[in-house]
């Protein structure tokens, strides 16, 4: 009896809904091909089968973009609830390994969508995978689904409005007590500012609005012992912004907007 490998078994049932699934390095989900074509056309059934043939533990991946109707919201967190309030229901989830999840969404018609790391405004830390990307599914190892609607039944993605926006940043001190309470408690004279250092670069990283970097760190500095004075906190603000720039990552645009 030939037993089934569920990991081919499931890049072939995309291929059977018209949908590009490539193999992937379960490790560094790294693609195993040269794979960019397949953003325009699906590979064969006999690709697919020759490849799982080769890499029979390869990881399947779905090629998101206009192509094939699919965007996936990556949410980096325990909690892909606030993810959901902001981008819309769905009803197509899979669980992470890391504890995070991919949200599915149908590709809305009008035009490309880029892919982008941290989406800004999201008060938690979210990647957007559409023209350009591909997301690893289930069964690979430490992906599950958590819901498994009909593809094609998706909702359409729509971009977070402003008062959404506006609402995840107001949920703020809740969330950022729940993570990093013991950040939030402020610190010991010697250990301030590297404190804060590592609070600014989590808010980077969550993708929170830039003017309010240094709003979070006046009020941690006035919580340290002793507080630790303003224009320090701030420098300490501006130093990890440029950091960070530097680094590549996204400082999320002021909320607010432009009030100069």
């Amino acid at each position: 009896m030939t037993l089934t490998n569920p990991l081919r078994a499931a890049a072939l049932a995309a291929r059977e809904r018209g949908l590009a699934c490539i193999p992937t390095n379960p490790m560094t989900k790294a693609a195993l091909v040269a794979w960019r074509r397949f953003q325009k056309e699906p590979p064969t059934v006999g690709q697919v089968e020759g490849w799982w043939a080769r890499w029979p533990g390869a990881a399947p991946a779905l090629v998101t973009g206009a192509r094939y109707g699919l965007v996936v919201v990556d949410v980096d967190d325990l909690d892909h609830g606030q993810a959901l309030r902001v981008f819309g229901e769905t009803c197509r989830v899979a669980a992470t390994p890391r504890g995070g999840a991919h949200l599915y969404y149908a590709h809305p018609a009008q035009g490309p969508i880029p892919s982008r790391v941290r989406v800004p405004g999201v008060g938690i830390p979210v990647d957007l995978r559409a023209e350009g990307a591909y997301a690893i599914i289930p069964p690979t190892r430490g992906y599950r689904w958590l819901r498994r609607g009909d593809l094609g039944a998706l909702p359409a993605y729509r971009a977070p409005a402003e008062e959404e926006r506006r609402d995840a940043v107001r949920q703020l001190p809740t969330r950022l007590r729940s993570r990093w309470a013991g950040l939030l408690e402020g610190a010991e004279e010697g250990q301030r500012n590297m404190a804060l250092a590592r609070l600014v670069g989590h808010l980077v990283q969550a993708g929170i609005p830039g003017d309010l970097h240094e709003l979070v760190a006046l009020e941690w500095a006035r919580r340290c012992r002793p507080p630790l004075p303003p224009a320090e906190a701030v420098g300490t603000v501006r130093r990890v912004q440029q950091t960070a720039t530097r680094r590549g990552d996204t400082i999320a645009p002021p909320l607010f907007g432009d009030e100069s």
